[in-house]
């Protein structure tokens, strides 16, 4: 059985985040790899590996669900900060962030 999974490496912070496919993403250490926090996302509709990214030099988890919804979480506390609807049926399976330079 091949199983794809999708996740971040934060390294300045020492973790990283991952894709559970049960109810949302996963934070983890990279040390010693102890589970730190999880972000509920929702039960998924369907078992696809969804995208997680970090953002705001690691402050921030992005990640996508099976709603059609882009969510942004504050990595300390798990809250979500924002969410992005993108379609009322469809999978948001893929997210990327980048930097604004001045």
């Amino acid at each position: 059985m091949h199983v794809r999974v999708n996740m971040a490496i934060n390294y300045d912070h020492g973790n990283f985040a991952v894709d559970t496919m049960t109810l949302g993403f996963s934070l983890y250490s990279l040390e010693d790899m102890k589970l730190l926090r999880e972000y509920p996302t929702g039960k998924p509709t369907r078992q696809f590996p969804k995208q997680v990214e970090f953002g705001k030099e690691g402050r921030v988890l992005v990640d996508s669900s099976d709603d059609g919804t882009i969510y942004v979480f504050d990595r300390r506390t798990g809250l979500v900060m924002d969410t992005l609807h993108h379609d009322d049926n469809g999978l948001s399976q893929a997210v990327t962030v980048s930097v604004l330079l001045p």
